[in-house]
């Protein structure tokens, strides 16, 4: 049988390199032919998956191929790898694939299947079948360990890639008996909806209260020569003029926003105010930390007062 080397190389070029054993021997490659290419090191066998060395190109595409060829035509690819080729800046090399059947991982790939009733995928240009990336996000949510989920969800917190409404449509959809994950998606719902700017702020409140100190005004304007607001501190002591921020867990910084922020800041440094700024991890884990600096500044705020009085 004559074999077809270029319609292979032609499909292998659209893929990074990637094709099966399957559409090597459909393009008249005898196994012989197949193993002595993979001997000779032009090809690398990868599982079921075969990889032209010169017309590959490492990275998400390729893996993303490498995994969809070798666990077959019904496989979905998911985890970081999804979601990065659709756009979601994650770290992470989590192989995850959606595949109805358990089937080894190719060798030198840790790669995990996950078997559930939603199959639901993308179609990319280039790509192979993708998971959504809510998906993709919640499978790996799923596959982590707690405290990386934890971490992961914080920063789709902060990116806005979600939220705690989309997080319960998420729960809700893949309920139902035995589902995998159930609990470890309810448990971070329950950490989604908690951190809240607000919530932040009556936090922060319990910190000062436990200060015993008087003289804090929630909300306090600052206003400019012309009698306009130009800053709103969250707690502030008028009197030592000490201003305390405080962030919420999905607290999220663009460009402009970082920019404003640090204007307003050494704004409020100039005009003689100690500006300090917690995040709510600080609040929640190291409340001692935060009180303990808060009395330190206002010491340092007594001795700038009397040194101004004098």
């Amino acid at each position: 049988m004559a074999t077809d080397e270029s319609s292979l190389r032609a499909l292998a070029s659209t893929r990074d390199g990637l094709v099966s054993w399957r559409e090597a021997h459909d393009a008249g490659f005898t196994w012989r032919s197949i193993a002595t290419r993979v001997n000779r090191g032009s090809w690398v066998r990868a599982g079921q998956a075969l990889i032209i060395r010169d017309l590959h190109r490492p990275g998400d595409l390729a893996t993303s191929w490498l995994l969809h060829v070798h666990y077959g035509p019904d496989s979905i690819v998911s985890g970081p790898a999804a979601m990065r080729l659709q756009g979601w800046d994650v770290t992470g090399s989590d192989h995850l694939v959606i595949k109805s059947v358990p089937v080894a991982a190719p060798p030198g790939y840790s790669s995990k299947v996950l078997r559930r009733a939603d199959r639901r995928s993308v179609s990319i240009s280039g790509c192979p079948p993708l998971a959504p990336r809510l998906d993709a996000l919640a499978d790996t949510l799923t596959s982590r360990s707690s405290k990386a989920a934890q971490e992961l969800l914080d920063y789709a917190l902060q990116r806005r890639w979600l939220d705690a409404a989309r997080l319960e449509q998420v729960v809700q959809m893949r309920s139902g008996p035995g589902p995998r994950g159930q609990q470890r998606l309810r448990e971070l719902l329950t950490r989604a909806t908690s951190g809240s700017r607000s919530e932040a702020e009556q936090v922060m409140r319990r910190i000062l209260a436990r200060a015993g100190l008087p003289g804090w005004v929630a909300n306090y304007a600052i206003h400019g020569e012309d009698g306009r607001i130009i800053a709103e501190i969250d707690f502030a002591d008028p009197r030592l003029k000490i201003a305390i921020e405080v962030d919420g867990r999905a607290f999220h910084s663009d460009r402009q926003s970082f920019e404003r922020d640090r204007e307003r800041q050494n704004m409020l440094v100039l005009r003689g105010w100690i500006v300090l700024r917690f995040t709510w991890e600080r609040l929640v884990n190291d409340p001692d930390g935060v009180l303990a600096e808060v009395l330190a500044a206002c010491e340092e705020g007594r001795l700038r007062l009397r040194a101004h009085t004098a």
